[in-house]
């Protein structure tokens, strides 16, 4: 992420900002290169002019495109769609919670299915 790259403060905190952050970030390391071409471009425009101004000017690099950046807004900080999200998320839980205490009670692992502890001989 750049530096530079922070989120409003009214948008959501959640996972949903992520791609608008994520595109705010590499347009701003495109800014970061296009004012470095810049340099590079003046640089050269500095040299044709010294040498006597004949011929073309060097062009001048275009700037990046600007992305459409489209938060959401968090109520307070998070947007309904990652309440939901983090809510499923958590009603999974009880189940496999009561999954994983219903086979086996901590200590081991789960029991054989005829009782027997393994290594024991029946004798008939």
């Amino acid at each position: 992420m750049h530096p530079n790259a922070h989120r409003p403060d009214a948008a959501c905190k959640g996972a949903c900002t992520y791609p608008t952050l994520r595109a705010l970030s590499e347009y701003l390391y495109a800014l970061d290169d296009h004012e470095a071409a810049l340099h590079t471009h003046a640089a050269a425009l500095d040299a044709w002019t010294t040498a006597g101004a004949e011929g073309t000017p060097p062009e001048p690099p275009t700037p990046p495109e600007q992305p459409r950046l489209r938060w959401r807004v968090g109520e307070p900080y998070f947007c309904q769609r990652d309440i939901a999200a983090t809510r499923r998320s958590l009603l999974e839980l009880d189940p496999q919670a009561a999954i994983l205490d219903a086979g086996s009670d901590g200590h081991r692992g789960r029991s054989t299915s005829d009782g027997k502890v393994s290594g024991s001989k029946t004798t008939m």
